[in-house]
Order: C-alpha cells, then structure tokens, then sequence
C-alpha cells in the first residue's frame, strides 16, 4: 500500500517559511559538525593525554637533585619531568640531593605524589604574588615557591651522595625491581667523579640499573655518565615543557563538559526550532449541553 499526497491549495504561502526552516536546520546541522570536530581535538588536549616520560610500568628509586646549579631554562625541564611522571600510574621512592642526600619519599609510592614536587619548579603566577612583588616580576625574571632545598642543603654538587642513599633504600627494602632514575643537570663536583665511579660498580655488583633524566647537560658530562648506565641502562632527555603535553591541574575535564554542553543546546535547538510538521485528526465538537 502506498501513500498519495494531498496538495496544498497554499502552498506557496509557505514557501518561505520552509525555506527559512531548512536554513535553521542547516546551520544547526553545522553547528554539530563542528562541535563534534572540536571535541576530538579538546579530548587530545593536555587534561587527558599527557606526555608519558618513561614507558609504562617503570618503577625503582628517583634520585633527584636540587643543587643551585639546576637553575634557568633547567627548572623548566625539571618541572616538565616531574609532571610527566607525576601523570603517570606508575609508582616511586624518591631520594633528593645536593651536597647530601634523604629520603622523600619510601618505595612504591604513587607517582601522583610527585606532583606538589614539581611545582617548586614551575613559576607562580602573578595573581597569586603578593601585590609589592607582582611588579618586580617578569617573563625574564620569573617568581618561583620558596626552595625548602635553599637554605644549607644545595652548598655543593655530590650525586655519589644520591645514588649512594638510593642503593641503600633499594637493599634495605629487599626491592626485586632495582631502578634508580637520576633526574639531574649532570654538573657533578670534579672531586666527586671517583665517588660515583665506585658507586656505578656497586650497582652493578648489586643488580642495580642506573637510568638518567638528563635536564639540557652539556656534551661532556653526559657523556660521563654514559659510562655507568650498563647494557639496560637508559638516558632520557628531558624536554622543555613546551614541548610536551601535561596533565592539567583540574581533574575535571572542563573543555569536554563545555562542548558537550553546546552539542546538547544545539540539539534541543533542532527539536524546538525545526521539527516536521506533524498532522493529527480533529476531536469532534462537542457542545456544552451535551
């Protein structure tokens, strides 16, 4: 059975109106085009994909130094680096050092954990400098937190000192996975070279691998602890935080509710605005006396 249609004696009468119905209807047809298209591109953006450092499952001990000479364009790497650790589900001790060394944190702790690290390399913003210092800072001239390291810890250079404590906390804790990650400008005092040779030789009596984050190091001091990294050692570049994505501080996806929101106004929009016309049949009249 097939359906005829009736014509409309007025039809042309509301041409227009259709017209302007299909216009509404395309432009919302647009419209969730590209909201679709904009949130593939927020769903790829820095709160949900973050730029891992280390392949997935990498655990073991962070050695990380805090000496003065991890300074300028350094802080930034370290800063990216930790973040990009603290992104990650993987889990850390982590020892801190300069001319000597301690335990932050014990072995297997999330790595979650590294994040309040992180920001004391990582510049305040402005608004939240107190308003005699707002003035003083700069792009060139960034504030940075107060250094819990700052005062009588980061005199010297001695990264013997952290990996020395590093292999301590690894044997003391009976530890089956022995990774230490050095996360360091490589800027070693000359008179501590001996000490991390005979440290190196421990590793590798103990089964220790030595990996490095190396933050902008120059050729030869990289090249100097490449000689200690072992057959299943590593050297990571740490790169400046433009150059990689980190998770962002909110753990609410703000940009996808935001677009998800648009997508449904557009949709109900659509159903308000441009719905086809429907045909009913009539109740019959029915008088007040009956």
């Amino acid at each position: 059975m097939t359906r005829s249609s009736i014509p409309i004696g007025d039809a042309p009468a509301l041409r227009r109106a259709g017209l302007r119905s299909r216009g509404i209807r395309l432009a919302l047809a647009a419209g969730l085009v590209v909201s679709a298209v904009l949130s593939f591109f927020v769903a790829r953006s820095t709160d949900l994909a973050p730029t891992p450092l280390l392949p997935p499952g990498s655990s073991g001990i962070i050695v990380l130094d805090v000496s003065g000479s991890v300074e300028g364009s350094t802080l930034d790497r370290a800063y990216a680096g930790l973040s990009q650790l603290a992104a990650s589900d993987d889990r850390f001790g982590m020892v801190v050092f300069a001319s000597r060394a301690y335990e932050a944190l014990p072995p297997n702790t999330p790595a979650r954990e590294l994040k309040p690290v992180a920001q004391f390399y990582h510049p305040l913003n402005r608004a939240s400098i107190a308003p005699g210092r707002a003035s003083l800072v700069t792009p060139v001239s960034a504030f940075y937190p107060a250094n819990p390291w700052q005062v009588g810890f980061d005199t010297g250079t001695e990264i013997s000192q952290g990996l020395q404590l590093a292999k301590s906390v690894i044997l003391a804790n009976n530890m089956t996975r022995r990774s230490v990650w050095l996360i360091s400008d490589l800027a070693d005092d000359p008179h501590d070279f001996a000490n991390v040779a005979r440290v190196a030789t421990e590793y590798i009596n103990f089964g220790i691998t030595l990996n490095v984050i190396a933050l902008n190091p120059t050729k030869s001091d990289a090249r100097f602890f490449e000689r200690f990294l072992g057959p299943s050692g590593t050297l990571v570049r740490a790169k400046p935080s433009t150059e990689v994505r980190i998770k962002s501080e909110y753990g609410f996806p703000i940009g996808i509710a935001a677009v998800a929101m648009v997508i449904a106004l557009l949709l109900a929009a659509n159903e308000l605005w441009s719905s086809p016309i429907e045909w009913h049949a009539t109740r019959p009249f029915q008088s007040v006396s009956e």
